[in-house]
């Protein structure tokens, strides 16, 4: 089931099919690409972190980390929505 970012992009485009479904495929590759180059920075990170640091409050690094991600999140979807609404 592809993601409602992508069924626009095919709609878009919807004179040629291919382009769209090029624009789709590297869409998706950019968005796997960079969640797991988060993801590989906040692991290292926290490996980095606890050899320099050695406390017990790096066990929240990634209950933070997602927090982070999540905030990502709720602003890249609210943001258009509030312009286009306000």
């Amino acid at each position: 089931m592809p993601c409602g970012s992508c069924c626009a992009v095919v709609q878009h485009t919807s004179g040629n099919l291919y382009n769209g479904l090029i624009y789709v495929f590297i869409f998706s590759l950019g968005l796997a690409l960079s969640i797991s180059l988060l993801l590989a920075l906040f692991v290292r990170g926290k490996r980095f972190i606890e050899k320099y640091v050695q406390s017990k409050n790096i066990n929240k690094l990634p209950l933070i980390s997602g927090v982070v991600i999540l905030l990502i999140g709720i602003y890249t979807i609210s943001h258009p929505l509030l312009e286009y609404f306000i």
